[in-house]
């Protein structure tokens, strides 16, 4: 069982780093039929669904890409760390790291997707007009670069 779910996995890997909106159907068909995928944006069930929130990426965004840059897991619980990086018109190119936690069932079938990644730095930041508001407040927020804590 172990080598059936290995090998969905790496067919489910190759598939996330070569998908294109003309493969969707192909892609949606590895998830299981209740399948379930959540990303900062969407949490959706089911197949029908999970096309929906993909074919929606390729509508607004060009030259979407995912580079996975390490994948691995045991059993039927699995994650893929991964690079994203599209263009969208009004912004033009933009990419972040993130990692998705991927869970198969016994027969090789995706029955979760769950992305986490960073939709501040990796897009808001990179917004007209609300962008300087999440740049203002993530400078705010962060450690400044002459922090001196008080002794322990």
């Amino acid at each position: 069982m172990n080598d059936k779910i290995a090998q969905a996995f790496d067919r489910y890997v190759a598939a996330m780093q070569t998908l294109q909106a003309d493969a969707v159907d192909d892609f949606v068909a590895m998830f299981a039929e209740d399948g379930e995928f959540k990303d900062p944006f969407n949490h959706v069930h089911g197949r029908r669904d999970i096309r929906r929130v993909t074919l929606h990426m390729f509508e607004v965004l060009d030259d979407v890409s995912f580079t996975v840059r390490s994948s691995g897991g045991d059993g039927r619980h699995r994650f893929a760390a991964w690079t994203f990086r599209a263009r969208q018109k009004r912004i033009g190119w933009f990419e972040f790291d993130g990692v998705s936690e991927i869970e198969l069932n016994e027969n090789g079938e995706v029955v979760r997707h769950i992305d986490h990644w960073d939709s501040t730095r990796g897009l808001f930041c990179k917004l007209p007009l609300i962008g300087g508001i999440f740049r203002a407040l993530l400078s705010r927020l962060s450690l400044p670069e002459r922090f001196d804590p008080p002794p322990a």
